[in-house]
Formats: C-alpha cells, sequence, structure tokens
C-alpha cells in the first residue's frame, strides 16, 4: 500500500549575512496519510516502547532502533546516518501511521519518515487494549536529504521492552542544545525546553545572569551577540540592560524573548516531565537571586505533585563562597565542578567532573559509598560517550546530543 509520491523537497539551507545555516524542516504537506487519520491516545503510544531490530535495515537507520514516547510524539533512536526519528501519529482503517522527521545531529541532513504498523502487525491489538503477540514497524524514508529518493519500508520486530526505571541523568545542555545544532528552538529559551524530552533528555542545563534590575534570567554568553539574538539594537552583557528594556528590544535567535528564570522553572514543572535542572551560574552575584526563587519552586513542584530537582552549580571558588554565605545555604543542592575536597565542603549531592579528565572510576567509587553521585560533562562525540557509558560508572552526562547519549546507554541495559 506504499505510493511513490512527489514530496516537498526534504531540505533548504538559508546561508544569512553572517554565513549562518539554517534548516527549514520538511513536512508531507497533502501528501500524509494524517490526514486521513483519526487521534491516537498517548495510552497507545507508550505500549510501543523497546528496542526493535531488523535483519534487512534502512542503511540510514540501522538494525537496531530503541521506540520512545513523550506525551503524543513518538521518537526513534539510532547509531546510523540518522540519530533520531520525531513522529506524529493517527489511526486509520488499515493500521496505525506515524509521520515526520530524522535528524543526522552532525550534518544538516534531514529525512522525511513514515512508520506503519498494520492491524495484523500489531496494531489492531494495540487499538483495542491488548498487548500484541508481535509487532512490526514498517519504516520508509519518504526523501533521503542525500539523494532526493524514498526508500521503501523495512521491517522492524519488536524485541524487548525499554527499561525505563533506570535513572540515568541525560543533561541536555543549554536547555536542550545549541543554537549551532540548528533546532526549530533557541538555545536556553522555554521552547527549547519544551523540546528536550523529545530529544531523550530526562534533565536540563541553563544558565542563568543577572540582568541590571537583578532578575535571573537564560543567557549563555558574556556578551549579547548574533550568535545568540537577532538584530543590533543591543551590545554589551546582560547585566547592562534591565528585564523590561531585553524583553522590548532582545530576542533570540528565533525569535524568543529571553526568559526568566522563573518562567523557566515554571515551563519545567507545568509542560514537561524532566525531573533534573542543573542551574550553571555564570557569576557570583547571580546566587542570592537565585537562592529565593529554588525556594519557591521547591514549595510549588509539591502542589503540582512533580518530582523535580533544582541544583545550583558550583562551578568557582568564588560561586561556592556566595552559596555558603546565604543563610539559606542548607536548603539549597549543588552540583560542584570543583575537586572532591571542595564538594566535601559545599556538602554537594553532585560531583561534575569535566570529560578531558577521564572516566575516573575509583574516585566515583568512593563518593558512591558517601552517597554522592557524579555525573560527566559535556560528551557530544559519539566514540567518547559510548566508551565512558561502557567503562564509566559516571550517574548521568550533560551534552549537546542527548539522543546519542541516550541511544548509547539504553540500547546496552
Amino acid at each position: 500500500m506504499r505510493k511513490f509520491l512527489l514530496l516537498i523537497p526534504v531540505l533548504i539551507l538559508i546561508i544569512s549575512c553572517q554565513g549562518d545555516l539554517s534548516i527549514i524542516y520538511p513536512e508531507f504537506g497533502n501528501n500524509s496519510w494524517l490526514i486521513n487519520s483519526t487521534k491516537l491516545d498517548d495510552s497507545v503510544i507508550v505500549k510501543l516502547q523497546g528496542i526493535y531490530f531488523s535483519s534487512n535495515p534502512q542503511k540510514r537507520i540501522g538494525d537496531s532502533i530503541i521506540v520512545k514516547s513523550n506525551k503524543n510524539k513518538l521518537m526513534i533512536f539510532c547509531r546510523q546516518a540518522v540519530d533520531f526519528v520525531l513522529l506524529d501519529g493517527g489511526i486509520l482503517d488499515s493500521g496505525i501511521v506515524f509521520e515526520g522527521y530524522g535528524r543526522d545531529l552532525e550534518t544538516v541532513d534531514v529525512n522525511l519518515v513514515r512508520v506503519f504498523i498494520r492491524n495484523d502487525e500489531g496494531a489492531s491489538e494495540l487499538l483495542n487494549g491488548e498487548t500484541p503477540k508481535s509487532l512490526v514497524l514498517n519504516i520508509s524514508i519518504e526523501t533521503d536529504s542525500k539523494s532526493g529518493k524514498g526508500q521503501a519500508d523495512v521491517k522492524y520486530e519488536f524485541i524487548r521492552k525499554l527499561n525505563t526505571e533506570v535513572k540515568f541523568k541525560i543533561i541536555a545542555h543549554r536547555g536542550g542544545a545549541r543554537n549551532s545544532d540548528l533546532f526549530h528552538a533557541s538555545e536556553n529559551s522555554l521552547e527549547m525546553i519544551r523540546f528536550a524530552e523529545n530529544l531523550g533528555a530526562n534533565g536540563i542545563e541553563i544558565d542563568i545572569r543577572l540582568t541590571k534590575d537583578k532578575v535571573p534570567v537564560l543567557f549563555h554568553d558574556d556578551y549579547i551577540s548574533k550568535r545568540l539574538v537577532e538584530g543590533d539594537l543591543l551590545i554589551g552583557s546582560i547585566e547592562k540592560y534591565t528585564l523590561p528594556h531585553l524583553k522590548t528590544f532582545c530576542l533570540l535567535k528565533n525569535g524568543e524573548s529571553i526568559p526568566t528564570l522563573e518562567e523557566a522553572l515554571n515551563t519545567v514543572i507545568n509542560n514537561t516531565n524532566l525531573d533534573f535542572v542543573w542551574l550553571d551560574i555564570k557569576s557570583p552575584a547571580v546566587v542570592d537571586a537565585v537562592i529565593p526563587i529554588i525556594l519557591k519552586f521547591n514549595e510549588i513542584k509539591k502542589t503540582h505533585g512533580r518530582d523535580v530537582e533544582f541544583y545550583i552549580g558550583i562551578s568557582s571558588e568564588q560561586v561556592q563562597k556566595q552559596l555558603m554565605d546565604n543563610p539559606d545555604f542548607d536548603k539549597i543542592l549543588s552540583l560542584s565542578e570543583l575537586s572532591t575536597e571542595e564538594l566535601e565542603v559545599s556538602k554537594s549531592k553532585y560531583w561534575a567532573p569535566q570529560w578531558t579528565l577521564g572516566h575516573q572510576n575509583p574516585i566515583v567509587d568512593e563518593l558512591i559509598l558517601k552517597g554522592v553521585k557524579s555525573i560527566v560533562w559535556t560528551l557530544d562525540e559519539r566514540s567518547f560517550i559510548k566508551e565512558f557509558i561502557d567503562k564509566g560508572q559516571f550517574d548521568g552526562m550533560l551534552t549537546n546530543f542527548a539522543p546519542i547519549v541516550f541511544y548509547e546507554y539504553y540500547i546496552r541495559n
């Protein structure tokens, strides 16, 4: 029942006056099967979670894939030219269909992807609330970004369930990914925070600076530049401007408003299932402004029944001193990037060493005995990600490429 139809071009690259590349993500348009579908319940999508295998795989996807759901989205994590696929679904008379795109995180390659589950290959049982005796995903690449041609259906069979009880922390850098990773949303934006789970993350790291009127906001760089914002209306540092001034004249790269920390934590609690937030404190002066907000949201999360923790990142001795001098120090969770000796001084619950220091298993094992966990940062290269997962003992990883970490961790568990 596959139809070879003319599809919208897969990829349009725009070269701006600054030389930046951006991706316009493709859509199926009038050729979408979802046009004639009915809504698919989230409870059905959850049952598709698992590890799947094909003995004759799509070359761009690979033989073993991991399928995960996030609310009404279906994600597929891979280990070939396509790193992950993000799909929307619906019900047809003949089965269940999903459509969306697949991304290579290290290039600008995007592919239109369709997944179809036939009634006699598990769809009927799923829709009746039953567990299928066998489950097959028919995956087709409708348009390949390299050749512009489609690739026919390939069957991927369900092998085993996804162990969602594992508590490994996959922490998405700058709220989800950097601007240079070319997603729909800007780094450190509310939109990126809402998107992070679609990348396989269960936690985020966000960068905190202080405005002239002492409001903590999300912003990475020391200075406002075209890397992070649209236009040339403002120059200099965030600290030179009040929040109303920034909200009026400073939009992020994809047009979003610079968010306050309160807006970000509200988004985490109300719009995601993220359970870990690492606040990267960009100057000691930020600490005292951030602590009351954390205390406030520690109470708010209880009223929402949310199991999420907020950690102040200690990146320097100055930040550590400012934190420890605060009268509410003992009420705040912290994560230390300093030595293990300083870690004991600050009573941090997590140690966060840089990946270039190596696996450090003896130190990590010692900390485990003391009840301290460890997160390594920042790993993006697949070979190093795999090595640190296979040989290290860390409890989590900070990364710009959460889909790669997700695949390499869960394919072995």
